[in-house]
C-alpha cells in the first residue's frame, strides 16, 4: 500500500450549485449543477483513486462548519476568494469553480514531481 502523497481539500458552503447563463457549469468537467459540490467532490474522490490509487486523498470542507477551524491558513484567506476553492498539498490552486480535469492533471504533475 502506497503511502498518500497529495491531499486534495475542497473547501465550500455546499449549496446548491447555481450557475450563471454565462459559466461553464453544468457540462463535464465542471460537475453536476443537480448536486451539491460535496456530492460533485464525493466523484472527484473516486476518480482520483481510480487513477492514482491510495497515493491522493481527496476531501470536502464546510466552511459554513467548525471543520474550517481544522486549516487555519485557509480560515484566514477564504472570505477573500470565491468559493469553491481547492487547496492541493496545502496550497490554493484554484477558486470561484470547479474543473475536475484540472484538478487531476495538477495532482498529476504534483505526484511526478515528487517522484523525481
Amino acid at each position: 500500500m502506497q503511502e498518500i502523497k497529495s491531499m486534495i481539500c475542497v473547501f465550500d458552503d455546499n449549496e446548491l450549485i447555481d450557475y450563471c447563463g454565462s459559466c461553464r457549469g453544468g457540462w463535464a468537467p465542471y460537475g453536476d449543477p443537480s448536486k451539491t459540490l460535496q456530492e460533485n467532490v464525493q466523484e472527484l474522490a473516486a476518480k482520483l483513486k481510480d487513477i492514482f490509487g491510495d497515493q491522493v486523498e481527496c476531501q470536502f470542507i464546510d466552511v459554513k462548519t467548525s471543520a474550517i477551524k481544522n486549516y487555519p491558513e485557509i480560515e484566514k484567506i477564504i472570505h477573500q476568494v470565491f468559493l469553491p476553492m481547492t487547496v492541493i498539498d496545502g496550497i490554493p490552486r484554484l477558486h470561484g469553480y470547479f474543473d475536475q480535469n484540472l484538478i487531476i492533471d495538477t495532482v498529476r504533475k504534483q505526484l511526478n514531481k515528487t517522484e523525481q
